[in-house]
């Protein structure tokens, strides 16, 4: 990493996608001090604790500006103020979850990085997108392709593909948004029928996304329901697609301070943003058929 003569503190926060953590942890290995921020139960970090942990020696801040499991936004204006008020650092911030489905100033970030598959691109493709200003290490060196920055010879397909699947994404946020908050509505306003001794809701219910609800069902077992789920063509998930592999409960909602029970329970929906309420009728037919079913824990 260039710019470790002007210090070796970096930030971020403990809900970060562990293409983010797991970067920042094998730079500690490599000897840089890392400030991981927790969180609240609604997802948020303390803008104060963010701009007392700012240090001289700070030469970057990494904080996302959608959280892929819970759907909580990131005040990145925010951020972004008292990042440059107080340091020289560089705020960088994953904005996969973000681009397309949230009011975003992509000005307000100096570094930002995003997926293709999630604004309908093709997978093994994104953007990375830096400050001219700013003096970025190479990450393959070779012949110079792609300004230096990834050498290699451009893969045209994806390159248009992404391209075309932006544009196309931003002609269509305020249909899909409109689409995503609708449903989301109406699935909370059926699901809260439950009752507070049946479901938790997680998703915080300001400053998040309408793109994804998170809840967990306390008396039943998330990982068999969504198996249940999956025979009937329901696809939902206990973690983020990334996670869904790795053992153990979500680490993102462990962070919010849930307890192990309703954690590892926690049933994740995510929308495109081009569902119809029938969709959602149907999903709450069958969520509650398969419930039904199920053994109480």
């Amino acid at each position: 990493m260039r710019n470790q003569k002007l210090g070796k503190h970096l930030i971020t926060s403990n809900v970060e996608h562990p293409s983010v953590l797991r970067v920042f942890q094998e730079l500690e290995k490599e000897g840089f001090e890392v400030t991981y921020l927790p969180v609240d139960i609604n997802g948020q970090i303390d803008l104060n604790q963010l701009k007392s942990t700012l240090r001289k020696d700070t030469i970057l801040v990494s904080l996302m500006a959608v959280n892929n499991e819970t759907g909580a936004i990131f005040p990145v204006e925010q951020i972004h103020k008292i990042i440059k008020e107080n340091s020289n650092a560089v705020f960088m911030s994953d904005l996969t979850q973000a681009i397309g489905k949230v009011e975003l100033d992509l000005n307000l970030t100096d570094m930002f990085s995003m997926s293709a598959h999630k604004v309908r691109g093709l997978k093994s493709s994104g953007l990375f997108v830096y400050n001219s200003n700013l003096n970025v290490s190479p990450l393959i060196l070779g012949g110079g392709q792609e300004m230096g920055m990834r050498s290699g010879t451009d893969n045209v397909p994806l390159d248009c593909a992404l391209a075309t699947a932006l544009r196309l994404y931003a002609n269509s946020f305020q249909d899909r948004y409109d689409h995503a908050d609708k449903l989301k509505k109406y699935l909370l306003d059926e699901l809260i029928k439950l009752g507070p001794d049946q479901i938790k809701f997680i998703s915080p219910k300001e400053n998040c996304s309408p793109f994804i609800l998170n809840f967990s069902l306390l008396h039943y077992k998330a990982s068999v329901l969504v198996e249940a789920l999956s025979k009937r063509e329901v696809y939902v998930s206990t973690k983020s697609a990334c996670s869904s592999h790795a053992k153990g409960n979500s680490y993102v909602i462990d962070a919010l301070g849930y307890s192990p029970e309703i954690s590892s329970n926690a049933i994740r929906l995510s929308f495109e943003g081009t569902e119809e309420i029938a969709q959602g009728k149907d999903f709450i037919k069958i969520l509650l058929e398969e419930i039904n079913k199920l053994e109480r824990i």
